[in-house]
C-alpha cells in the first residue's frame, strides 16, 4: 500500500452534506482541514466494555482503542477481540476484582500463537495491549502484559546420559544444588516446603506474567530423534488455609522434535553455553487462570484463598532419548 506523504491535508465533510462531490462554497468553508499528522496523533477512543458469559460463547466484544471494564461477576466475565484488522490495537483495563477471560475474534483465531486460546486479565487496573497481526477472520493476536519486574535465576543444569531420563528441581539461587523433588504441606498450621524454593522479599507482591527459558540446546540435539524432549518449567506453591497447601507446574515449554516450537539465537559461535549461536530459547506469556493465587510469587496482597507468600522453583527434564550432554538453562520470570 502506498504511504501518505507527510503534510497531506484532508477536509472534513459535515454530516448535513449528503453529496460530498457537489459541495457548495458555503459548505466548503465550514469543513475543517486536517493534516495526516493530525490524524495520526489523534487520541485513542476510551470506552466502557461490558463483559458477558463464562466461556467462548460470550456476546461481548472489545473495541479498538482503550476498553475499561468497570463491572464483572462470576457469571459475566468474558469478552472477545474486535473483528481482526492487521496492525490495529486494543487495550483492555480490568478495574474490577474479577479475573476477565479474553477470546480471539472468532473460532480458529489465536492469541500469542495458540489457536482457540484464552487470555486472562486480573483485576489490577493495568493495561493489556492486544495487537492484531493477521486478518481476515479468524485472526491472530499478540498480547503484551504490563510486566514491570523480573527475576533472573542463576544458570542451572542437568548432567544427562542417553538411555536414562533426567529430572531436577532448582530455585536458581546462588549456591543451591539440584533436588530430585519439591513439594508442599502443612505442619502445625503453617506451610512446610520440601526442596529448593524461593519467594520475593516479604511484603513484595508479585504475579508472574512471562517465563523466558534460554538454553544451550541445539536443534541437532532433538531433530530426527523420536521422543527426544527437554523441558523447562516453573513450579509454584502456597498455603490455602490452616489445613491445606498446593503446589504444581504453572508454566512450561517442551523443546522437542515433534513440535519444533522454539526460537534460535543468532550469534557468533557455539561453545556449549547458554545463549551461544544456534541455541534454543522460548518466551511464554502467562495468562491468569480462575485462581490468581496460583501465579503469586510473593506477598498475596489481598488475593483470595492464599494466606502465605507464593513460592516458586524451576524444573528441568530430559527424556532418555536425548543425547548425552550437560543441558544448561537460564530462567527469567517476569512479574507485576
Amino acid at each position: 500500500m502506498t504511504s501518505i506523504p507527510s503534510g497531506t491535508k484532508f477536509q472534513g465533510i459535515p454530516t448535513s452534506n449528503d453529496d460530498i462531490n457537489l459541495r457548495s462554497a458555503q459548505v466548503n468553508s465550514l469543513a475543517p482541514v486536517y493534516t495526516i499528522e493530525d490524524i495520526a496523533s489523534a487520541p485513542l477512543t476510551v470506552q466502557e466494555l461490558t463483559v458477558q458469559g463464562i466461556n467462548n460463547t460470550t456476546t461481548s466484544r472489545a473495541s479498538y482503542g482503550i476498553n475499561l471494564i468497570e463491572a464483572a461477576s462470576s457469571s459475566d466475565r468474558c469478552t472477545r477481540m474486535p473483528i481482526a484488522i492487521t496492525g490495529k490495537s486494543c487495550v483492555i483495563i480490568n478495574k474490577t476484582t474479577t479475573t476477565i477471560t479474553v477470546f480471539p475474534s472468532a473460532t480458529g483465531g489465536s492469541i500469542n500463537g495458540v489457536i482457540d486460546s484464552e487470555f486472562n486479565i486480573p483485576g489490577n487496573s493495568l493495561p493489556y495491549t492486544f495487537i492484531c497481526i493477521e486478518n481476515p477472520l479468524p485472526g491472530a493476536w499478540t498480547v503484551s502484559s504490563p510486566a514491570i519486574n523480573q527475576v533472573e535465576a542463576e544458570e542451572v543444569q542437568i548432567n544427562h546420559t542417553v538411555g536414562t531420563p533426567s529430572s531436577a528441581f532448582n530455585s536458581g539461587l546462588v549456591g543451591v544444588s539440584n533436588a530430585s523433588s519439591a513439594g508442599s504441606g502443612i505442619v502445625s498450621g503453617a506451610l512446610d516446603l520440601t526442596g529448593p524454593w524461593r519467594t520475593l522479599p516479604f511484603g513484595t507482591p508479585g504475579l508472574m506474567v512471562k517465563l523466558k527459558i534460554y538454553t544451550n540446546i541445539l536443534t541437532t540435539d532433538l531433530v530426527g530423534t523420536s521422543q527426544a524432549s527437554i523441558t523447562g518449567q516453573v513450579y509454584q506453591a502456597y498455603q490455602i488455609d490452616s489445613n491445606g497447601s498446593t503446589s504444581g507446574v504453572r508454566a512450561a515449554h517442551n523443546f522437542d522434535d515433534y513440535n519444533q516450537d522454539w526460537s534460535v539465537v543468532q550469534g557468533l559461535s557455539y561453545s556449549g553455553n547458554v545463549g551461544d549461536n544456534g541455541t534454543l530459547y522460548k518466551e511464554i506469556g502467562i495468562g491468569f487462570g480462575s485462581v490468581p493465587a496460583t501465579f503469586s510469587i510473593g506477598d498475596p496482597a489481598g488475593i483470595s484463598n492464599i494466606i502465605s507468600n507464593g513460592y516458586f522453583t524451576f524444573l528441568m527434564t530430559a527424556t532418555s532419548q536425548c543425547p548425552t550432554k550437560v543441558y544448561k538453562f537460564k530462567f527469567f520470570l517476569e512479574y507485576q
